[in-house]
């Protein structure tokens, strides 16, 4: 592996566990991201990578889910690994407690069912359209033309949006995700930042205008809903409160979405006989989310320990940072037998896609819908679909993940050889 970003070694850490790896860029992260580390869990359950300041890599599911499950220990760590250069506090994803339990808790009523089974009509409606638009083509890049549609259209349902306004969120989205990684490449760090910086106020604009709307005219909205709502039953939320959890649901909720309905296509497209098994067998559809969102899980966790700790056989201090790859979890042979392979009548229970404990995401039920509808919509559309031998797939690598950044796809539309 090409070594980059090194740092002298902290003198606690015992050298025959320092490995130079790269989650971003190593050659294993682009072979298939969430299966990176399945080569190194057997010996190393915990090794130190010399990478972006210096990190602590675990690799088996029980020592993940330990740290998920102690936060009293383990906290947040919002800078992420590499640091973001255009970062700050998103409520409640950055917060620890008590305070982040007190966000969290005003709310989880908004994933109540009777708003979800809402949800769920508006997005098989817009994923309808878009393969609609699809039909004639033959071919399609499945990234831009569908993945990131679906999280888009969510983000408007919630806010009380046409539908039709998902196009501006699905612009938004690819300047704020992707716009700065490819300026900071191509013209530098501050280019990138102020790519992202200019999305951003674009987002923060419009939530204020609805905000304001919404005070004249009350809705049933996330913004209606953060309004009316009351921090430990009393204090209402700020402006710039309101502001921050609405853009948080939009940062969050939105790439790694998308990128989860991306990789789970990407996995069908390379694998003719589960896709035709999910095409014969529609029963396996909603079990088939669950597993691929398991094999696929690609996002890379950060923790700061905040005492000296020793866990899975190596001792780390206060202060150290703990990069928790929820790939690697969710590939140990220990928790799901057979766990590189997909398999369709698998229940994988206790999966850490979403991370866990406390800070587990609380989007989780939404974004498992989306890849849901997907798997259903797109292969009642189109039972057949391959990637394309002349434009290969190519992925896109920032603080927490690599993901696809393109999956072009060549489509057969139902009824066309049936």
């Amino acid at each position: 592996m090409t070594i980059n970003h090194q740092t002298d070694v902290p003198a606690h850490v015992r050298a025959n566990i320092v490995l130079p790896y790269d989650y971003l860029r190593s050659f294993q992260s682009f072979e298939h991201p969430p299966s990176a580390l399945d080569g190194l869990r057997e010996d190393y359950p915990a090794f130190y990578s010399n990478f972006y300041g210096g990190y602590w890599v675990l690799t088996r599911y029980e020592d993940i889910r330990a740290v998920f499950s102690d936060p009293d220990v383990y906290r947040q760590w919002p800078d992420g690994v590499p640091a973001a250069p255009f970062g700050g506090t998103n409520i409640p994803i950055h917060l620890n407690p008590p305070t982040h339990t007190v966000y969290r808790k005003i709310l989880m009523p908004l994933f109540t069912p009777r708003r979800i089974a809402k949800l769920e009509a508006d997005v098989r409606q817009i994923a309808r359209q878009q393969l609609e638009k699809l039909r004639n083509v033959g071919r399609c890049e499945f990234v831009r033309d569908f993945a990131l549609t679906l999280p888009a259209a969510m983000y408007c349902s919630l806010l009380g949006l046409p539908l039709e306004s998902f196009r501006i969120f699905n612009d938004l989205s690819n300047q704020i995700i992707y716009g700065p990684i490819v300026t900071r490449r191509e013209r530098g760090e501050e280019a990138g930042r102020a790519v992202r910086a200019t999305a951003a106020k674009q987002v923060r604009q419009l939530l204020a205008s609805l905000m304001h709307q919404r005070r004249a005219e009350p809705g049933d909205d996330l913004i209606g809903f953060l309004l009316a709502a009351r921090l430990d039953g009393e204090k209402p939320l700020t402006d710039d409160e309101i502001i921050n959890i609405a853009a948080t649901f939009f940062y969050a909720g939105t790439d790694s979405t998308a990128a989860a309905i991306s990789y789970a296509f990407l996995f069908l497209a390379s694998h003719p006989g589960h896709r035709k098994q999910l095409v014969e067998h529609p029963e396996y559809l909603s079990h088939a989310a669950e597993e691929l969102l398991r094999y696929n899980s690609f996002h890379h966790i950060a923790r700061v320990v905040v005492r000296d700790v020793e866990l899975a056989g190596v001792q780390i201090k206060a202060g150290d940072i703990i990069l928790l790859p929820t790939g690697a979890a969710n590939h140990d042979h220990r928790q799901y037998p057979n766990a590189n392979q997909v398999d369709f009548s698998r229940r994988p229970h206790g999966q850490l896609s979403f991370g866990g404990g406390i800070h587990r995401c609380i989007g989780a039920g939404l974004a498992t819908l989306q890849v849901r509808i997907s798997l259903e919509e797109v292969h009642q559309a189109f039972p057949e679909y391959q990637l394309d031998p002349e434009d290969p797939v190519t992925y896109i690598s920032g603080t927490g993940k690599t993901v696809p950044h393109r999956l072009p796809l060549l489509l057969s539309p139902r009824g066309c050889g049936d």
